[in-house]
């Protein structure tokens, strides 16, 4: 398995399943929380280079 299937089994059986409990919205790979006056935002990236290719 490589780095960015490691990297989407974790959003899904770990991350989006924590912060949907915590009443979190999402898209692709962006949740925000409407807290009335702000908004907490967490926002995951990608490196195009993060592969074992260049090891």
């Amino acid at each position: 398995m490589n780095a960015k299937e490691k990297q989407t089994e974790f959003i899904k059986l770990y991350l989006k399943p924590f912060l949907k409990n915590r009443d979190y919205k999402n898209s692709n790979q962006t949740w925000w929380k409407d807290r009335g006056d702000f908004y907490n935002v967490i926002n995951l990236q990608n490196f195009s280079w993060n592969t074992s290719d260049l090891i």
